[in-house]
């Protein structure tokens, strides 16, 4: 019998309504467990994220809920999504799909790895981020100079509100709305795209997902953030560099019946 983790998104009842109706669908079907603090309102097994060992993990929320998910788990569990928030598109499937979920973790499903980005700071290691990491001022309206290294080469010189560093997965998200291209998830490719960059040369970079980007702070007086997923940030000091790189261990999700050309048209052109 399977091991199924659920996690639900935090305060929201319907999502704990979602959730209650999952469980009783998976009834006989599977070993459920799930995050504490629904457990007890599911009547399940309470397990922290981190110490979860399951054959895979349901998520009954949005993107965000994934997005915490993922930078806080130690091991790569294949996730799967079912969307109760708004666009949705890391939580593949829709209410229509509960039981073609339950389905899908009680048989023999396939996985699909995606690429993730971490950054250093003076040698401390971030948590790796699935879709980007931003470089932006603490001051809103304030514009920043980055200099930006590809494997030690000086790729541009951005005068902007910030930077983006993009996965494939994040191409869809803050970097897409900052007029980045949308990158199939397969692409081994990091997306570089400046917001709001004062210098009609400035576009966005397509670099390899191999590569080393350094990022340099030079404009005085503009102290800076680094945020990950928009989850986990840290202070970036005037001169201080930021070093980008893959993590090596990527995130995993449950391959369902949509293929990614099929969410963008159905969740980025139909809206």
């Amino acid at each position: 019998m399977r091991r199924i983790g659920i996690v639900v998104k935090k305060d929201d009842e319907f999502s704990l309504s979602v959730a209650r109706k999952v469980v009783e669908m998976f009834r006989n079907r599977a070993e459920l467990i799930s995050d504490p603090e629904s457990a007890e309102k599911l009547s399940l097994e309470g397990v922290e994220v981190e110490k979860m060992n399951c054959d895979a993990i349901l998520v009954i929320g949005g993107d965000g809920t994934i997005l915490r998910l993922c930078q806080r788990l130690k091991n790569s569990i294949p996730i799967l999504g079912i969307n109760t928030g708004e666009i949705g598109f890391l939580a593949d499937l829709s209410l229509d799909d509960l039981e073609y979920a339950v389905e899908l973790l009680t048989s023999d499903f396939e996985v699909e790895e995606r690429c993730r980005i971490f950054a250093e700071i003076g040698g401390r290691r971030t948590p790796p981020a699935l879709n980007e990491a931003v470089i932006i001022t603490e001051r809103p309206s304030k514009m920043l100079r980055l200099r930006a290294y590809l494997n030690g080469e000086l790729l541009d010189d951005f005068r902007a509100d910030g930077l983006i560093v993009a996965t494939p997965t994040g191409s869809t998200a803050y970097s897409l709305s900052a007029g980045g291209p949308i990158v199939h998830p397969s692409v081994r490719a990091f997306v570089v795209v400046p917001i709001a960059p004062h210098k009609l040369t400035s576009r966005p970079w397509v670099i390899s997902s191999e590569s080393e980007l350094r990022v340099v702070v030079m404009r005085t007086g503009r102290e800076a953030l680094l945020v990950l997923d928009g989850q986990h940030a840290e202070e970036i000091d005037e001169g201080e560099e930021v070093i980008f790189r893959k993590s090596p261990v990527p995130a995993r999700f449950v391959k369902t019946r949509y293929s990614f050309s099929e969410k963008i048209r159905k969740k980025l052109v139909n809206l």
